[in-house]
């Protein structure tokens, strides 16, 4: 702070960009999830950053999915969200089964009919389903904002998102949470760490 002359705050970086969203889309309530090479999440409720007593909230990407039964994600632990989802262990689990050891193209080869490729992006897909499920029955956000290179840039995974949102998976009667890819894509973290220093530094 002394050095900058500026307020310093630190923060995780989705913890961050889940700010920068939920400012950008003026949500009180408000779920990050970013699918990059890893997974990671952010909450806002009720305009409040949730950080836990830690600073380890939403490190979603290690809650589990299929415990006892799936791969195990690059942290060691077995069948969490990650392990199916992130890219860096679709990497590793596709070259293992031959395939090309690209995100993007792997999802080619899976639209191409592959049947092995098609086994690991349908499981991803429905892993990206089941945590946005997952997530809404904990948290009734307003808006789930998916950012990262899986998650916005494979349609099928963006879609997957989506799609478990529509109906709300709790009340269908009632209105969907708003699925949306990261409005202010790879600036969210920036934007959301400026506006809590300022924070910081007014209260």
């Amino acid at each position: 702070h002394a050095a900058l002359g500026l307020p310093v705050r630190l923060v995780n970086d989705v913890n961050a960009a889940a700010v920068g969203e939920a400012r950008a889309l003026q949500a009180r309530d408000l779920i990050a999830i970013f699918v990059g090479t890893g997974v990671g999440g952010g909450f806002v409720c009720g305009g409040a950053l949730v950080e836990g007593r830690h600073g380890m909230a939403a490190e979603i990407g290690h809650a589990s999915y299929r415990p006892g039964s799936g791969p195990r994600c690059l942290a060691g632990h077995d069948g969490c969200f990650e392990a199916f989802l992130g890219g860096a262990c679709l990497v590793q689990r596709a070259r293992a089964a031959g395939l090309p050891g690209d995100v993007g193209e792997l999802w080619v080869a899976a639209r191409g009919g592959h049947a092995a490729a098609r086994q690991l992006t349908g499981e991803a897909e429905a892993a990206m389903g089941a945590l946005c499920r997952l997530l809404v029955t904990l948290l009734d956000p307003q808006v789930i904002s998916v950012a990262g290179g899986v998650g916005t840039r494979v349609p099928e995974v963006f879609e997957a998102a989506r799609a478990a949102c529509d109906p709300h998976p709790l009340a269908p009667g009632i209105a969907s949470v708003r699925v949306v890819r990261a409005a202010t894509g790879d600036d969210a973290g920036l934007l959301g760490a400026a506006w809590l220093a300022r924070a910081a530094e007014a209260g």
